[in-house]
């Protein structure tokens, strides 16, 4: 059995489309019908009114699932309608059945039970109060144009009636359930397509081992702060005695230390710091949230010291250190990024000739702009 589950709106849209222009067909059918047949044409106008009504109200309700019941219900009346001006010939039954496929493309419980309900009422207590409407014939068997049905016949057209109707409840069921499941299945592409594209995006611009931002989603979020004309600073970072551990515990434990110093890194920042790999051993820190030469210091501090402890890997444990630069952009400098990013590797090559566990701030005033100024930090236990 189907589950009823809702179809997606642009399913549903192009099947109320549908509905809608077989409600507007159905008017000029219906006058057609009328005209050929033996009912009077006043009763035609009026049912054909009748149905026009349905059609007008269909766009001014809401919600979409109110604007579904008024379509099928104003599809099943017209299709009852056809039956009836057509004097009950058995061809005009085929109204009600493409009545009922129509509602049916709503896939929606309420609306297929209620023409169902409406279709049993219509054929078994209007055909036996007014059989000639429905059937074309009266109550003892003989059809509008004088000719005689026997019992057996009559019974046999009832159950025909019956099993079509049955026929063409069960085709819509395993038509609900067939679309059900093409829909789940289809769902299940696009979420993992989804998820592929999110994956890929996210190896674009972040590091493979460590999780965080590379290079070029550094220089992104760097440009984008720049842009916007707030203070930040940019903290370059680089691993002190790094390769001796790879070279001696091997390629896997220099991985697990790099995971661990982006872990502390991380660990150190303020919510809206951002916290990159460039490559190797080399970090870069954008700082948002403490700006001033004094928080900046205070954050290069922290990560000093978190770097200083000991790291525990598989095969050993292990000490680094790091060497760090900081350049400050301020709001009432124009730099570019270049400009930023060399501020800060020239105070890191000289934080790397300093020694081993240190900052170094770059100047940016006087004849000497271009040179780091000997601002040095040692780690805490030094």
């Amino acid at each position: 059995m189907p589950k009823g589950s809702p179809v997606s709106a642009e399913s549903w849209q192009a099947r109320h489309r549908i509905v809608r222009l077989a409600l507007w067909l159905c008017l000029p059918t219906l006058l057609l019908v009328g005209l050929l047949g033996p009912m009077p044409p006043a009763e035609t106008l009026v049912l054909t009114g009748g149905i026009a009504a349905f059609a007008v109200a269909v766009p001014l309700v809401r919600p979409r699932d109110v604007k579904a019941d008024v379509a099928g219900f104003g599809v099943i009346l017209a299709s009852f309608a056809g039956v009836e001006l057509s004097g009950g010939q058995i061809h005009a039954h085929l109204f009600i059945l493409s009545a009922v496929a129509l509602v049916a493309l709503y896939q929606r419980w309420g609306p297929l039970l209620f023409a169902i309900a409406a279709v049993a009422v219509h054929h078994f207590v209007f055909g036996l109060i007014a059989p000639g409407r429905v059937f074309n014939m009266s109550m003892d068997g003989m059809t509008m144009d004088g000719d005689h049905i026997p019992m057996n016949e009559l019974v046999a057209m009832v159950v025909a009636h019956v099993a079509a109707i049955g026929i063409e409840v069960f085709a819509i069921l395993v038509f609900w359930r067939f679309s059900e499941e093409l829909s789940d299945r289809l769902q299940q592409s696009v979420d993992a397509l989804r998820r592929r594209e999110e994956q890929m995006r996210h190896q674009a611009t972040h590091d493979s081992l460590t999780g965080l931002p590379n290079r070029s989603r550094f220089g992104d979020e760097v440009m984008n702060q720049l842009r916007s004309g707030h203070p930040f600073a940019v903290l370059m970072l680089d691993l002190d005695d790094f390769k001796p551990v790879n070279d001696t515990y091997g390629h896997h434990a220099g991985d697990q230390l790099l995971i661990s110093v982006a872990e502390r890194l991380s660990r150190c920042l303020g919510g809206r710091d951002v916290a990159a790999r460039l490559g190797g051993d080399e970090f870069a820190v954008l700082v948002r949230e403490k700006t001033d030469q004094h928080g900046v210091q205070h954050v290069a501090d922290l990560i000093i010291a978190a770097i200083s402890e000991p790291f525990l890997l598989e095969e050993a444990s292990v000490n680094v250190s790091v060497s760090m630069s900081i350049g400050i952009a301020r709001t009432e400098e124009t730099m570019s990024l270049d400009d930023l990013m060399r501020r800060a590797d020239s105070a890191m090559y000289t934080a790397k000739r300093a020694g081993k566990g240190q900052w170094f701030l770059h100047g940016d005033e006087g004849p000497a702009a271009d040179e780091a100024v000997a601002v040095t930090h040692r780690r805490p236990h030094e």
